[in-house]
């Protein structure tokens, strides 16, 4: 158990066997026995690496309780390797945190996420996308006005979502995997919010459209216009051309103004 945890943490601080042993005073051959669980490290050297890897010495004890399936990055082909192991056991420790913690409600605090019901079974042309989003909003009772909070709903709705500083990736354009059956959804922490917002949608529509497109249909076009129509929908489009057209009529001095 030592050592998988090891492993993961020094892969979670982006660190090499050999820039752990430095900064431990440690050789990266004791390193690598520890991980492999050749050698179990004194508790003197449980406070150093746990003060080097920035995690509680009780960390290297927690049984495994999660793994993430199916991941998918997107801009994958950009980061480099280490980054994306960085990346996978810093989501993975945030999941094993959360799910600690909702194992304290005596009844599981977040519903188990399942798709929309009446979306089609086949979209064959990308108009029927924005009529999915409207569909997903509906069941959600979302109406047509602007989300508040986002993260919220998708959480509501059996969707976990997780933060990671992403300062040091401007290519990382987010994460979707599943941890026990469970859609998990990993963002910039320091991203502003409209991005935020969009990757969150985006995601959304892989969770709702991924078997359902044709062939030939690209599924990254898709997703965006999904997120495109999710966030901002039709009728609240039509809506506000409403009522601009209405206010020209009634204002007309104050848009010619504004022309000039």
């Amino acid at each position: 158990m030592i050592g998988h945890r090891l492993y993961r943490a020094r892969k979670a601080a982006g660190l090499s066997l050999r820039d752990l042993g430095a900064q431990v005073g440690l050789t990266h051959a004791a390193i690598k026995k520890y991980e492999d669980g050749q050698a179990t490290p004194p508790s003197t050297t449980l406070l150093k690496l746990a003060r080097a890897l920035n995690v509680r010495t009780e960390y290297f004890f927690r049984p495994e309780t999660v793994a993430l399936d199916r991941i998918e990055y997107r801009k994958r082909s950009t980061l480099p390797k280490k980054r994306l192991e960085a990346i996978e056991h810093e989501v993975v420790d945030q999941i094993e945190r959360r799910i600690e913690l909702e194992n304290l409600f005596p009844s599981p605090p977040v519903i188990p996420f399942a798709p929309v019901t009446g979306l089609p079974i086949s979209i064959s042309d990308l108009a029927q996308i924005e009529d999915a989003a409207e569909s997903v909003r509906k069941a959600w009772d979302l109406g047509y006005d602007p989300i508040p909070d986002l993260i919220d709903v998708l959480e509501t709705h059996g969707i976990r979502v997780f933060m990671i500083d992403a300062n040091a990736d401007p290519k990382f354009d987010g994460l979707a995997a599943s941890v026990n059956q469970m859609p998990i959804i990993v963002v910039g922490s320091n991203w502003p919010g409209d991005r935020q917002r969009f990757t969150l949608a985006h995601e959304l529509g892989h969770l709702m459209l991924g078997d359902r497109l044709a062939d030939g249909i690209n599924e990254e076009i898709a997703c965006n216009r999904f997120a495109g129509a999710f966030l901002i929908p039709r009728q609240t489009e039509e809506n506000e051309a409403a009522e601009l057209k209405l206010s020209k009529a009634i204002f007309p001095e104050d848009f010619a103004t504004m022309v000039h």
